[in-house]
């Protein structure tokens, strides 16, 4: 089975980012179990809030970007995706995360789109152009969403379309769904231990529902990209647009 694996710094300051993506970077190359365990598939680090957008959806009207978005970090410093044998494999291996100074919290959640609309592995290829920018999109989590509620056939035949269509264009890299966050597990380090906490979480704003990583020639056709992608919006929903400032990846 397949689990993200989202790690997020309570203070990600552009310092604190950058030890992050070293450590996951020797984790990748050096670590003796991860290499041993073939369980690390991939991983992406984002950058800060400042350079980001965000796309605010309402049901049957126009979306509102909000570019530069300016608001509280809530993205994850990192991304990690994994293949292990269950949940328990996965929280097991989320909880040997070399303790750190600084405090953090990661969650565990199975990807997989409930409503069956195909995932997506992939990474930036080591050819990209330079002048190819790439960006994660991030679609966060409604209560419907958290409640199991499945969109119409109607809605995830246009997503599997435009993912297909994504795919071939040579834009989208990655994309997956996750299975609801009450499925999903915490671990939250502080002074260098862990604590694990069973979902669900009450924070559905920030929670993730999917997400796509996809190159661009710059932030706004990542922006026009997300926009036009055909969400599974019962009411309303948040999407956020990051830029990616390191990728590793061992899947193709």
């Amino acid at each position: 089975m397949r689990f993200l694996i989202i790690h997020q710094l309570d203070n990600p300051t552009h310092q604190a980012m950058a030890a992050e993506a070293a450590l996951v970077r020797s984790l990748m190359q050096h670590d003796p179990a991860v290499l041993a365990s073939d369980a690390l598939l991939t991983s992406s680090h984002l950058q800060q809030q400042t350079p980001a957008a965000r796309i605010l959806l309402t049901h049957g009207a126009a979306p509102d970007v909000i570019d530069p978005w300016l608001g509280t970090p809530a993205h994850g410093s990192s991304f990690l995706l994994i293949d292990v044998a269950d949940h328990a494999a996965a929280v097991a291996w989320a909880t040997q995360w070399p303790a750190r100074d600084a405090d953090s919290l990661i969650e565990v959640r199975a990807v997989g789109c409930p409503g069956g609309v195909n995932c997506v592995s992939g990474n930036i290829p080591s050819d990209a152009p330079t002048d190819t920018h790439h960006f994660m999109v991030i679609i966060h989590e409604e209560n419907q969403i958290a409640d199991g509620v499945i969109p119409t056939q109607h809605v995830l035949d246009r997503m599997e379309r435009h993912n297909i269509e994504s795919v071939e264009a040579g834009i989208m890299l990655a994309g997956h769904g996750l299975h609801p966050s009450p499925d999903g597990t915490r671990i939250k380090f502080t002074g260098g231990k862990s604590n694990v906490i069973d979902g669900p979480f009450s924070e559905s704003k920030e929670l993730i529902a999917g997400y796509w990583l996809i190159q661009a020639q710059d932030r706004f056709d990542a922006i026009a990209w997300a926009k036009n992608y055909p969400y599974p919006v019962m009411h309303s929903a948040t999407i956020s647009v990051i830029p990616v400032v390191g990728v590793d990846g061992l899947v193709g």
